[in-house]
């Protein structure tokens, strides 16, 4: 079966994720570039993505009594929570602060929780009748379009929320993801630059870049930035398996291998890892043996479910068969 070593690149980091005028470019970080605060908040964005949820929260909750009117400080609480599982937890914080004062920005983080579409809707329209510009208020409704299906709608109303507040957060990170997952690699590029101009240490936002980077033809670029995610979480799956996938593009097999190695020690029964390294084996090290076995490892593990894996599967069943043949013909 034909295949090219970048297709089978693109499928290890898919594994894991029009014209317009361009908005104004970010002014700069959040804060007011206070380095305690960025770095605060970037440790705690580094311990919840490695698990370490109680560390996030002290850190978080620390920073919210030093910046109680800073949404993005909220904002990631919420998400921290809610990624734990605590998601009434969250909403009762959120039901507290509206009950001590009505803002938009105690409405809008009671909005982003509510259990009900129509009473979120109804939570961010009080918020924008309060301040009509409040940008989260307004990234808020952006996603209520969002979970309509109306997606080219949203993706309008958050460009428009970055025109007029280039440094809307929220909105840049969301509007980034949708054109990444449009096809519009380079106008992605351009907000998830904003956002890590707006939030240095926001390692999602890092790794999303080194993705957009490999596709774009850079696996250069997306090298430097999965090493960045992983200077500060060195156990970031993700990451590793960007990292590896970014030098085999570069062609140093040899030291992608390693870092298949410390994955392997992290998650040795990984369906990524044995699919990665039958790429490794069969396409960059020479090893038709050896990608032979991962490949049947990767097929005798349980199917994660979905079209896209099944057709995955079948592919590497394709590999898989040429392989024997290759192998009984050698023989």
């Amino acid at each position: 079966m034909h295949r090219s070593r970048l297709d089978s690149l693109a499928v290890v980091l898919t594994l894991l994720a029009g014209c317009r005028s361009a908005p104004p470019p970010a002014r700069g970080p959040l804060f007011g570039g206070d380095p305690q605060a960025l770095e605060t908040l970037a440790r705690a964005r580094a311990d919840a993505r490695q698990g370490r949820i109680d560390a996030a929260l002290r850190d978080l909750r620390a920073l919210r009594a030093r910046l109680p009117g800073e949404f993005e400080v909220r904002r990631a609480l919420q998400d921290v929570l809610v990624e734990a599982g605590r998601l009434a937890e969250a909403r009762g914080e959120a039901e507290a602060d509206l009950a001590r004062e009505e803002t938009p920005l105690t409405l809008t983080l009671v909005a982003r929780l509510a259990p009900t579409p129509e009473d979120s809707r109804a939570r961010l329209a009080r918020a924008l009748a309060i301040d009509p510009g409040f940008a989260p208020a307004r990234h808020g409704e952006a996603m209520l379009l969002l979970a309509q299906g109306r997606r080219r709608r949203a993706e309008e109303a958050l460009l428009e929320i970055v025109r007029d507040d280039p440094d809307a957060l929220a909105a840049r990170i969301d509007l980034a993801r949708l054109l990444y997952d449009r096809g519009d690699l380079r106008e992605a590029r351009v907000h998830e630059e904003a956002v890590l101009r707006l939030d240095p240490g926001d390692l999602e936002a890092r790794h999303n870049l080194a993705v957009t980077l490999f596709h774009l033809g850079d696996p250069k670029g997306a090298d430097r930035e999965f090493r960045r995610v992983l200077a500060v979480a060195p156990d970031d799956l993700e990451a590793l398996f960007g990292l590896a996938a970014a030098l085999l593009a570069r062609g140093h097999g040899t030291r992608a291998a390693q870092v298949y190695e410390r994955i392997a020690v992290l998650t040795p029964r990984d369906p990524r890892l044995s699919f990665s390294r039958g790429v490794l084996f069969q396409d960059y090290l020479d090893d038709p043996k050896r990608a032979l076995e991962a490949y049947r490892e990767y097929l005798s593990a349980p199917a994660a479910g979905g079209p896209w894996e099944w057709g995955l599967r079948l592919r590497v069943r394709l590999w898989t068969e040429d392989l024997e043949r290759e192998s009984g013909a050698s023989g």
